[in-house]
């Protein structure tokens, strides 16, 4: 595997990971190698993700990046691209930007945390929680929740009656999503999903589809931010 799909150097904010241009997969691929090789070293340590202002970070790229850090034990500080246009930021919340043709923006709120048995978290705006939702915690926003690790507590979207509201996971296996008025129990025999979906309200009730059959649709003005660190 080529050896200069990353440059990785130390900062006093933690360790800043430079992408080059290439294959984004095979750059992954190289960093879990380099954490592995030293654990002791990267454990316990931030991380600053930098990226080609080109690059294309898709859900799957994201989710892969979530899993070599978790692993690694490394926590995520901030992501980038070239010339500091933050994607990301675990210190300090951004308000996304407002555009003319669409409804009035709610307040973008980021929460770095692990939510355990017991735990309840609740926000006024959109929701994106990097880390896991327990059994038995719950989380809800009055507007859409993305959960950046694996939602298995309960989730409410929408909570003053929002029914375009949705719930967003890396790994879906919540025991209650709410949307709205609308409630869904996970069923007795569940299998584990085999990437990111979206839960919605269709014509029965709460749906569930995956990324990428839920993202040829118009996305939601967050969902652009996160992933292109810009709204149009």
């Amino acid at each position: 595997m080529p050896d200069n799909l990353l440059r990785i150097k130390g900062s006093k904010h933690g360790i800043v990971v430079q992408f080059e241009e290439g294959d984004l997969e095979q750059a992954i691929g190289l960093l879990e190698e380099k954490l592995k090789e030293n654990p002791g070293f990267f454990a316990g340590s931030q991380a600053i993700l930098v990226f080609p202002e080109e690059a294309q970070l898709s859900m799957d790229i994201l989710a892969g990046l979530y899993k070599v850090l978790e692993a690694g034990r490394v926590s995520l500080r901030e992501i980038r691209r070239n010339g500091s246009v933050r994607i990301y930021e675990a210190s300090e919340p951004e308000t996304p930007k407002k555009t003319p043709d669409e409804e009035p923006q709610r307040q973008l709120q980021w929460v770095y945390r692990r939510l355990r048995s017991g735990d309840k978290l609740s926000v006024d705006g959109d929701l994106v929680l990097i880390g896991d939702v327990n059994p038995g915690a719950e989380i809800s926003a009055t507007g859409n929740i993305l959960v950046w690790g694996c939602l298995q507590g309960v989730a409410h979207a929408g909570i003053h009656g929002d029914e375009n509201a949705r719930i967003m996971a890396l790994k879906l296996k919540a025991t209650q999503l709410r949307i709205a008025g609308f409630i869904s129990r996970a069923p007795d025999q569940t299998l584990d999903p085999i990437g990111p979906e979206v839960a919605r309200v269709g014509s029965g009730g709460i749906v569930i589809e995956t990324w990428e059959r839920a993202g040829k649709g118009e996305p939601l003005p967050f969902w652009r931010r996160l992933l292109h660190g810009r709204e149009d």
